[in-house]
C-alpha cells in the first residue's frame, strides 16, 4: 500500500519548464540546507541563488513545510520521472501563486499545511514562483528591480 503523497499522478514527460523546475526545487530541498554549496544543484535552481536575498526566501518557503506540515511531504528521487501526489500538489501551488490566483493556492495549500499557516505558505510561495519565473525567461535582473517583487523581499 502507497503511503499518501507518494502515489505517481503525472510524469516529467508532460508538465512545462515551471513545473519541473517548481518539483525539482522540492526534490533537492535537503540539498538546500545542508550546504551552502549549490554546486550539486541542477543549473536552473543554482541560478535561484544568483542574488543573495533569493536563499533566504526559498528557505523561508521550505521552512513552512519543515515546520508545519500536516504530514512528511513524499517527494521521488531527483531523476525520478514520475510526479508523486505531493509534489504535483506542491508545483500547482506554485503556479497558482504566480498567476495570483491565491483562492485557489490556499485550498492546495490546506493539502499539505496547517490551518494557520497556509497564507504564510501562499504568501512566500509568491515570491518563490516570481523567482522560477524570472529565471525561466533569463529576466533575473528585472526581477529584482521590479517595484512589485520589492514588496515581496522586504
Amino acid at each position: 500500500m502507497k503511503n499518501a503523497g507518494e502515489v505517481a499522478v503525472n510524469t516529467m514527460d508532460y508538465v512545462t519548464d515551471f513545473e519541473k523546475n517548481s518539483i525539482s526545487l522540492l526534490r533537492h530541498a535537503d540539498k538546500i540546507f545542508d550546504t551552502d554549496s549549490h554546486s550539486e544543484l541542477p543549473p536552473t535552481l543554482q541560478r535561484l541563488f544568483g542574488q543573495s536575498n533569493s536563499r533566504s526566501k526559498i528557505v523561508e518557503f521550505l521552512n513552512v513545510f519543515a515546520f508545519h506540515s500536516i504530514r512528511p511531504v513524499v517527494r521521488h528521487q531527483p531523476n525520478c520521472a514520475c510526479i508523486g501526489a505531493d509534489e504535483n500538489v506542491f508545483s500547482n501551488l506554485l503556479k497558482l501563486a504566480l498567476n495570483g490566483q491565491d483562492n485557489e493556492a490556499m485550498i492546495l495549500g490546506s493539502l499539505l499545511v496547517r490551518g494557520h499557516k497556509i497564507s504564510t505558505l501562499v504568501e512566500k510561495a509568491t515570491v518563490v514562483a516570481l523567482l522560477i519565473d524570472a529565471v525561466l525567461k533569463n529576466n533575473e535582473s528585472e526581477f529584482y528591480k521590479s517595484t512589485m517583487t520589492q514588496k515581496y523581499l522586504n
